[in-house]
């Protein structure tokens, strides 16, 4: 069930960018913003991954990892329904943050689970491959989905995977946590969100769609789905934190 974690997560961002073009006409999204639908979910997870793996630590690791795939659920669901957008944007968003929630909690308990040794290092193995997995299982099902069923079904496909993950997740360990005083609690925050945001300003230098030349914000040229990077990326908060 955990490697079944790894395989969602890629997935989701393969079979996302297969899909690319028809949500962009299904949604009327202008192809300057449509990057957005990619760079929201990566700028969410990087932004939030050192503190998703830091909450594991303070508030249990399986209970993280249940609450992150709820979260990206619930975000896939939304993504499915999503009229406009913004709203698929947001879905986007919310999906990093379940992500980055549940991915370190995942190799916490994969640590917590297997002794050291070969047994966790088959366990590691097979967590790397489900990668591979997950890159060529996105693009053959984004194919599939978006001729078949319509670019809907590429976020609607992860709910059911979720749901199997999340029933499994009552055979692992609860994990460790660290039982220090308040001191301890508050000794990762520092590091933690500053060095988030540190990781979402990489992701956003190295993103092509992050123009702020000439865009329109308002007005009859504006883009139907509405200024995107409001949405992704907080505009004013993260263009203070990459300064």
């Amino acid at each position: 069930m955990i490697a079944a974690v790894q395989l969602l997560m890629v997935m989701d961002g393969t079979i996302v960018t297969v899909g690319l073009p028809v949500i962009g006409a299904g949604l009327h999204i202008a192809e300057a913003d449509l990057d957005w639908v990619l760079t929201s979910y990566a700028l969410a997870f990087a932004g939030l991954l050192l503190a998703g793996g830091r909450a594991g630590d303070l508030f249990g690791r399986r209970r993280l990892f249940r609450a992150g795939l709820v979260v990206f659920l619930a975000a896939s669901l939304l993504g499915g329904v999503a009229g406009n957008g913004t709203v698929l944007i947001a879905a986007r968003v919310l999906q990093g943050v379940g992500a980055a929630i549940v991915a370190p909690a995942a190799l916490s308990l994969l640590a917590d689970t297997f002794p050291a040794g070969p047994q966790r290092n088959k366990g590691l193995g097979v967590y790397g491959a489900m990668g591979g997995l997950g890159s060529v299982v996105g693009l053959l099902l984004g194919g599939a989905l978006t001729e078949y069923l319509g670019w809907r079904w590429i976020m609607f496909v992860n709910i059911p995977i979720a749901l199997l993950v999340l029933a499994g997740t009552f055979a692992l360990v609860p994990g460790t946590r660290e039982r220090g005083g308040g001191h301890s609690r508050r000794a990762g925050a520092p590091g933690a969100v500053p060095g988030g945001f540190r990781h979402r300003c990489a992701v956003r230098a190295a993103d092509p769609a992050d123009d702020w030349s000439g865009r329109p914000w308002s007005g009859p040229g504006a883009s139907p789905a509405g200024p995107p990077e409001a949405v992704a990326a907080g505009a004013v908060p993260a263009a203070v934190a990459c300064v």
